[in-house]
């Protein structure tokens, strides 16, 4: 997750960097914020950064530098 992280940094293969990011997030979000239904704070945060990685999953930017 940290190489991961440093890759998406400094944009370098941001498209797999996103998608390991996502995979890590996608568990995170389901076992721990899901079952807190008091604070939903950190559960649409974890949401709006899944919706941040798709977007560079999508819309793969690494063509931009060449």
């Amino acid at each position: 997750m940290l190489v991961a992280g440093f890759l998406f940094l400094i944009g370098y293969r941001t498209k797999w960097a996103a998608i390991v990011l996502m995979a890590v997030l996608i568990p995170i979000t389901l076992t721990i914020q899901v079952g807190q239904i008091t604070t939903l704070g950190p559960l649409f945060k974890n949401i709006a950064i899944f919706d941040g990685l798709l977007f560079f999953v999508l819309n793969d930017t690494s063509n931009l530098l060449k």
